[in-house]
């Protein structure tokens, strides 16, 4: 992210570390950055979202040792960082610098998001089997894009399961078990974007190799 002085509304020193001065910049477009100023002058983005709170939250994850300012300590924002549940400052839609929405790794949101995948591959595999019913010795254009559908689907859940701590055959264990319930599945809008999860779990696990879904059962 590049800004210049004209997209800046404001900016302030609201903390110290170990590499330098921590400071918040409030830009015109509303978003709120929070920056690490090193003493040979460079600028590392240590957190960013619409709302100040959420930016804090994310500079303190990656950040250990910030020691924020007294007149931060009091405010608003700061109760909200450490103290509300992080679910109720994911709702503010905070995004990184690429436009994807922020989200927090965590076992129960990567497995919310491989049981709706994998409720939506039961639907796709239910799908598949009306029309094999239907048309048992007929190929179709429809019938390629059920089997698609699930492959596609099941992929996701299998990798997210795994980042959620299961083992590869619990994976599978599990994905079998939420295709089974695709009759619960109420809104096919998935509970998260996929790509964003995938990219808070690299982000919190950089030394290991992100699970590869499918790819896993074909070496």
């Amino acid at each position: 992210m590049t800004l210049t002085p004209d997209d800046v509304k404001k900016i302030e020193k609201i903390g110290d570390s170990d590499k330098g001065d921590v400071l918040h910049v409030l830009t015109k477009g509303g978003m709120n950055l929070i920056v690490q100023k090193t003493k040979g002058g460079a600028l590392n983005i240590l957190g960013q979202g619409a709302h100040r709170a959420f930016a804090i939250h994310q500079a303190s994850q990656i950040h250990k040792n910030i020691q924020w300012s007294d007149s931060l300590n009091k405010s608003e924002d700061m109760q909200k960082a450490f103290k509300f549940p992080i679910e109720i400052l994911e709702k503010q839609e905070a995004k990184d610098a690429m436009g994807n929405p922020m989200y927090e790794s965590t076992p129960q949101n990567h497995y919310d998001l491989a049981a709706h995948h994998s409720k939506m591959a039961g639907k796709a595999r239910e799908m598949e089997r009306a029309h094999k019913a239907l048309k048992p010795n007929e190929w179709s254009a429809d019938l390629h894009d059920h089997k698609m559908r699930q492959l596609m689907h099941s992929d996701v859940a299998l990798k997210h399961y795994e980042m959620s701590g299961l083992s590869g055959a619990d994976a599978k264990k599990e994905h079998e078990k939420h295709m089974d319930l695709h009759h619960e599945l109420k809104d096919e809008k998935p509970p998260f974007n996929e790509y964003a999860l995938q990219l808070a779990w690299q982000r919190a696990n950089p030394a290991k190799r992100a699970p590869r879904g499918l790819g896993n059962w074909s070496e």
